[in-house]
């Protein structure tokens, strides 16, 4: 990886526009990711029962 493709990786990062646009979709995805488990937890006590 060079220096320059690095620094400017850096200079996206950094960027408030993407940083704005990241920190709701990081969150949407953390919660559709946990519905999914609890969802799926949900749906494997009921096919074995209560543990």
């Amino acid at each position: 990886m060079n220096i320059e493709l690095a620094h400017s990786l850096d200079d996206t990062l950094s960027t408030s526009d993407n940083i704005s646009f990241a920190g709701p979709l990081v969150s949407i995805a953390v919660f559709a990711l946990a519905e999914l488990f609890s969802q799926g937890v949900r749906l494997r006590q009921d096919v074995e029962g209560p543990v």
